[in-house]
């Protein structure tokens, strides 16, 4: 079953800048548009973490989504994604606008962008996050590998804190041990 696989869309669009002294970037700082990429994921409950669902959100370029597309038609087979058709970089439509930054034409191209990426998804057991045969290029461009290893982190520690035997604190509490010696 799909219970699995991750829910996800491209949400909003937001114009960034590069810093004047990022490498690559120019003077004044270099422009962009990047897209914000929203995921739930359901995971089977643990001890620790009841909550099933993972929530996050990464903030991707239209380059990335380029990326992201050469990786997974090598990964998965072309064949397996030929209804996911990416939005051309340079079309007919940015010739309306005076440049492609403009709210039109990042709208527009967030929303074929998003198109995109539902195709994407439901590529059989690529977008399978929490299993092993999932698409490491899907698991890499949704950061979901952090995702999932932060919630393990969480499950380790709470299982560590509850087999070892509670030492009862000594004067005021966590954290306030005095610095001062006494010497």
């Amino acid at each position: 079953g799909g219970e699995q696989g991750v829910v996800s869309s491209v949400r909003r669009v937001r114009i960034a800048a590069t810093s004047s002294g990022q490498p690559g970037g120019s003077l004044r700082g270099e422009r962009f548009a990047e897209y914000e990429v929203v995921c739930k994921l359901q995971v089977p409950p643990t001890q620790v973490d009841k909550e099933s669902t993972l929530k996050w959100a990464v903030w991707r370029r239209f380059s990335d989504f380029v990326k992201l597309d050469a990786s997974l038609r090598h990964e998965v087979g072309d064949w397996r994604l030929q209804q996911a058709k990416l939005p051309p970089r340079h079309d007919l439509r940015a010739a309306l606008f005076a440049s492609n930054l403009e709210a039109g034409f990042l709208e527009q191209r967030r929303a074929d962008l998003d198109s995109y990426w539902q195709q994407v998804l439901r590529v059989e057991r690529a977008s399978e996050l929490a299993k092993p045969h999932a698409s490491q290029a899907l698991k890499a461009f949704l950061d979901a590998n952090a995702v999932l290893q932060q919630r393990e982190a969480r499950n380790s520690q709470s299982s560590q804190r509850q087999t070892q035997p509670q030492q009862p604190q000594q004067g005021g509490g966590a954290g306030t041990q005095s610095c001062d010696d006494p010497r």
